[in-house]
């Protein structure tokens, strides 16, 4: 079973601490991570207080999801429910390239990664034959995560707010990205060519 899934299921992951699970992962919240080059790992009881955790955690998403559903479908439906009366739903069309191609935007979420962050910006913004935007989302790094993105200019857009994780945070930054397609890669991550978007 992917790690996601196994999240997603209420399960508590054990994982290296690497770039890829520690997007995911907040060790002692939702799973556990440790060191590779660490032999320790802790007693079993740690896993199941953070198993419990992670089992509230799905449960109250679960809660609040089926909460939204009524309102999400009323606006879909062009109904305000919180003022009973009729609205319109206004969707903008997806934003268009000056070539008329459309435009896809690239979304990193990240927190603390100012050692594997440089490695993603690079990959993307050195794409080629493709219109894209480009958003960094820092959840609040205590590093120098926001100043290496910073750093790119106006070819990185960045956007730094607290959140409550990962997935909440791929929520958030989807509100700004203006292409009509989005792609999300973990800071750490990177194109396999020059033309892989």
């Amino acid at each position: 079973m992917a790690f996601l899934d196994a999240m997603a299921q209420g399960c508590c992951v054990i994982a290296p601490a690497n770039p890829t699970y520690s997007d995911y992962i907040v060790s002692g919240i939702n799973g556990y991570l440790f060191e590779e080059q660490s032999s320790y790992l802790p007693t079993p009881r740690p896993f199941e207080e953070i198993h419990k955790g992670v089992e509230r955690s799905v449960a109250n998403g679960r809660r609040k999801w089926v909460a939204s559903q009524e309102r999400l479908l009323a606006w879909l439906a062009g109904t305000d429910l919180s003022r009973n009366t009729e609205k319109r739903a206004v969707i903008e069309p997806p934003l268009r390239s000056e070539t008329g191609n459309p435009l896809v935007s690239v979304v990193t979420v990240v927190r603390n990664g100012a050692e594997t962050l440089p490695r993603t910006i690079e990959s993307v913004l050195g794409q080629e034959g493709i219109d894209f935007e480009y958003i960094v989302w820092d959840g609040g790094s205590s590093d120098n995560t926001a100043e290496i993105a910073l750093s790119y200019g106006d070819q990185v857009q960045l956007h730094s707010e607290s959140d409550d994780g990962v997935y909440d945070a791929m929520n958030k930054s989807t509100s700004l990205a203006r292409g009509e397609f989005i792609l999300f890669m973990n800071a750490g991550d990177r194109f396999l060519a020059r033309n892989s978007l």
